[in-house]
């Protein structure tokens, strides 16, 4: 008898384990394909079906939510065909076997809730259906090793925004938004399309946008880190809108054909380290102020906030742009860039900027409007009107997304 009790509470240890550990599985979400969603541990892998794979994606993220450790939702490789993914609260990692082996595709012709003006103002659900591919609401997540692309000049059966302006483009191809987040992409590749006759020139407003404006959120909290990824033909490739307490490392990722490669509007009590980046864009890092008609209750301008721009290879029009309203606070330093290869000027500093310490070449243009920002290196020169007119159009596009 004594012997029979140590062997059932032996198993039940091993059972406590297996489960604290999360080796016991979980079953499946009901709109899993049991053929092309495999559980194993805390892994759920999904296989390509070749067709349509949303259900199948989106009952691996809620059959990871069940497992008590960390889940890894992992694609194998192929490519998928997906529509609209709403994630909520996610604590794992999302996986692909590598950017040139495993593609997220949008499916044609995505639908966005018909008749619901401005259904980006509303909180983020899978009905009604977002312009955008992948939106993850918190959580605390890495997503990593795949591309995600979007093909045709017309992604979206279109959508309403400001009640009367109505747009076909992709409005994001990852949306991270909440209350608070901590994200971390790293080697994935976001691809669009040049779309001349889009609201952007692109059939993707945004590649990876953080932000605190959309779907009834607030500021948005925690982090977010993009590293060793690639982006080309979107609108934007990493805006960040809205923060507060937050930080930011975007290092050592290519961004080519875009509007603006890294931006941050609005901000307060953050750190950004943006360093070790290629970027060929108009405008290859912007810090402004958002001047978007729906986000009023939201203070403007940045303050309490760290920005350190550093070794990173800039070329198109312009560089590194601060214009944003420099509040208390702040500090800013523009060091050792390649911005040589721009068309208008390497750095441009405003009016309501101050302290900024540049360390540049000897060549490089300058172009500093700002107070007591120290300037150490290149020679200065006037934007001149045709410039100004350029810059102004790309703050309209800015504003319209």
């Amino acid at each position: 008898m004594r012997r029979l009790t140590s062997i059932w509470l032996a198993l039940a240890l091993v059972a406590g384990l297996v489960a604290s550990t999360g080796l016991a599985g979980a079953a499946l979400a009901p709109m899993c394909d049991a053929d092309f969603v495999l559980v194993g541990g805390r892994t759920v892998t999904v296989l390509p079906t070749g067709v349509d794979d949303t259900a199948n994606i989106k009952c691996a993220f809620e059959t990871a939510s069940t497992l008590r450790s960390r889940a890894i939702v992992q694609l194998a490789e192929g490519t998928y065909h997906t529509g609209q993914l709403v994630v909520d609260d996610f604590h794992g990692t999302f996986r692909g076997k590598g950017t040139e082996q495993t593609v997220v595709q949008a499916l044609p012709d995505l639908v966005v809730t018909a008749g619901m003006e401005d259904v980006i103002f509303y909180p983020p659900t899978n009905d009604p259906s977002w312009p955008s591919l992948l939106v993850f609401v918190g959580g605390n997540f890495s997503m990593e090793e795949m591309s995600v692309k979007v093909v045709g000049e017309q992604p979206t059966t279109g959508w309403f925004v400001f009640e009367d302006l109505w747009i076909t483009d992709l409005a994001h191809l990852i949306l991270v938004v909440g209350d608070e987040a901590h994200s971390r992409f790293n080697r994935i590749a976001l691809e669009g399309e040049a779309a001349p006759n889009s609201l952007v020139g692109y059939n993707v407003i945004n590649g990876l946008w953080s932000q605190g404006l959309l779907g009834g959120f607030g500021p948005l909290t925690g982090s977010t880190a993009v590293t060793n990824s690639t982006f080309e033909a979107v609108g934007f490739s990493i805006p960040i809108s809205n923060v507060d307490h937050f930080s930011a490392l975007v290092s050592h990722n290519r961004v080519s054909d875009v509007i603006v490669g890294i931006e941050a509007a609005d901000v307060r009590h953050a750190d950004f380290d943006i360093v070790h980046n290629n970027v060929e864009a108009f405008i290859g890092f912007d810090v402004y102020d958002a001047d978007f008609p729906f986000r009023d209750e939201f203070p403007i301008g940045t303050e309490d906030s760290s920005f350190l721009v550093k070794d990173n290879v800039f070329s198109g029009d312009l560089g590194v742009v601060f214009e944003s309203t420099f509040g208390g606070d702040m500090r800013c330093e523009i060091i050792r860039n390649d911005v040589a290869a721009n068309a208008i000027a390497g750095i441009l500093l405003g009016e309501a900027t101050y302290g900024c310490k540049v360390i540049a070449h000897p060549d490089d243009v300058v172009l500093d409007f700002g107070t007591d920002n120290i300037i150490i290196g290149p020679r200065g020169e006037a934007l001149n009107s045709m410039d100004a007119l350029r810059l102004d159009r790309v703050h309209d596009l800015a504003s319209r997304r």
